[in-house]
């Protein structure tokens, strides 16, 4: 589980390094569905 946090966190760094625009609106909009089913998956 550690490992795969890790490859996930030097994905988001390489990607704020080749567009950091579209980055933050992926994590935002990515929060954003995490939020709406969030009661589905309790």
């Amino acid at each position: 589980m550690k490992i795969l946090t890790i490859i996930a966190l030097l994905a988001i760094i390489a990607s704020l390094f080749a567009d950091r625009r579209k980055t933050w609106t992926g994590i935002k909009k990515g929060s954003v569905m995490f939020v709406k089913i969030l009661p589905a998956i309790v």
